[in-house]
C-alpha cells in the first residue's frame, strides 16, 4: 500500500460499505488525485475501525482511473456485492474496467 502513503483521509468521508468493510475517500494534494479505499473493518455509530486494505481505486481530476488494486481474498466478495447492487438497480458505473 506504499502507493497510498501520500494520500490523506477526507474528513467525514468514511462510511460502512457492507458488513465487514469500510470505504474511505483519500486525497493527494501534490498530484490532485483521489482514492476510494475499501478496508476490512467495522463502523459503530460515528466511529470506524479499519484493518487491512482490501481494494483501492485512484482517479485524477478528470475522473479517469489512474490505478486500482484489489486484494485476491477480497476480489470475489466485492464482485458479488457490486453484482448484487447492480442487479437490484442500486448502482451504476460508467467506469472503465479495473486494471
Amino acid at each position: 500500500m506504499n502507493f497510498l502513503q501520500n494520500f490523506t483521509p477526507i474528513r467525514g468521508a468514511v462510511r460502512p460499505v457492507k458488513q465487514g468493510y469500510v470505504g474511505a475517500v483519500l486525497h493527494n494534494a501534490a498530484t490532485e488525485q483521489y482514492a476510494l479505499v475499501i478496508y476490512s473493518g467495522e463502523c459503530h455509530g460515528q466511529s470506524c475501525a479499519v484493518e487491512n486494505c482490501a481494494a483501492y481505486f485512484v482517479v485524477d481530476t478528470k475522473g479517469l482511473l489512474v490505478k486500482s488494486h484489489v486484494e485476491p481474498v477480497a476480489k470475489l466478495e466485492l464482485l458479488r456485492y457490486t453484482t448484487h447492487l447492480r442487479s437490484n438497480g442500486l448502482a451504476t458505473c460508467a467506469c472503465p474496467p479495473a486494471v
